[in-house]
């Protein structure tokens, strides 16, 4: 499996290492603020400074804006986008995840199941110690 993995991130990044990878996924990207930009810039040196390959898979074509990803490049992200970023997940876990996440009823479960999520993660004690609340 490992080799399979490392054989799909380098054909797709000939830039990598064979480090522990580290994704961030989004379907739309459109950054509308520093403080988000800051933040995944910051997100890609702590994955850099704790061993991982940093990638970045954007699946929409349309919303990506080239100063951000550009600002992010430099700031150690490797990005795929639109179909790139799809072929690399099919790739990846040979299941065609945008035909996947189409599905109204899966797409509505997600952000079900993530707004759940966030809402937990933000009640923790490790989160509220964190940011200082």
């Amino acid at each position: 499996m490992a080799d399979h993995v490392k054989s799909i991130i380098s054909s797709h990044f000939p830039n990598y290492n064979n480090l522990s990878v580290g994704i961030e996924i989004r379907y739309n990207f459109n950054p509308n603020d520093s403080s988000r930009l800051r933040k995944d810039v910051d997100m890609a040196d702590l994955l850099t400074n704790n061993g991982y390959f940093p990638i970045y898979l954007i699946f929409s074509s349309i919303s990506p804006r080239e100063d951000a990803i550009s600002r992010l490049t430099r700031g150690g992200w490797n990005f795929l986008i639109g179909n790139q970023a799809a072929s690399f997940m099919n790739e990846l876990l040979n299941v065609d995840i945008t035909a996947i996440l189409d599905v109204p009823s899966i797409r509505e479960e997600i952000r079900t199941e993530v707004t759940s999520i966030m809402r937990e993660l933000f009640n923790t004690y490790a989160f509220r110690q964190a940011c200082g609340s």
